[in-house]
């Protein structure tokens, strides 16, 4: 791994536990609390893959809990947000190559017909798989992340705790998904430059 993977990967664990230690709300009856950490995780994973995805989870997940004094959910927030970061990047590193090896003549007559203008045809094909695929990761990684950490609420807390959590999760995941899609967008246009 290159310094300049190393960097990446340290700069957004340290984004994702920043925004994770600030942004701090309490889930009352579910015993846990909603950050923003999901933006850093879900946005390394979709532009480094899933191991590094995997990485930025686990540790951002685990340093949250310790700098917030939740230390009961620290093995289970290492898991599950290193699930949420490995099967979002999985699906982001399968979107690319997808992308990359689609040819003209496998392309739908319904995306081709999105656009009048021959130029323009490859460009809005590439941008919907690339769209179709990102949504479709990020929702795979946030459902690991309400579906785990339903489970361990249940697990330790009981049913209604674990059903009250939901409603919070989903928005913490929401949140995440829309943060990442910016974070991916801005690094996009960097690459460009």
């Amino acid at each position: 791994m290159s310094l300049r993977r190393i960097s990446i990967n340290a700069s957004l664990i340290a984004f994702s536990v920043v925004l994770g230690t600030l942004v701090i709300i309490p889930i009352p009856g579910a015993f846990g609390v909603v950050t923003a950490a999901d933006i850093g995780i879900l946005a390394g994973a979709l532009i480094l893959g899933p191991f590094e995805g995997a990485l930025i989870g686990a540790v951002s997940g685990a340093l949250i809990d310790v700098f917030t004094g939740y230390l009961q959910w620290m093995p289970f927030s290492l898991t599950i947000h290193a699930a949420e970061g490995f099967v979002a990047g999985l699906i982001g590193v399968l979107a690319v190559r997808k992308l990359d090896t689609v040819k003209e003549e496998e392309v739908s007559a319904e995306i081709i017909e999105m656009s009048a203008d021959k130029d323009m045809q490859g460009k809005v094909r590439g941008n919907r798989i690339n769209w179709l695929f990102t949504i479709l990761a990020l929702s795979a990684g946030l459902l690991v992340m309400v579906a785990g950490y339903f489970l361990v609420t249940w697990w330790i807390y009981g049913i209604g705790a674990a059903v009250i959590s939901i409603p919070a999760n989903i928005g913490q995941s929401a949140l995440g998904a829309v943060g990442a899609v910016i974070i991916l967008r801005v690094s996009t246009r960097f690459r460009e430059i």
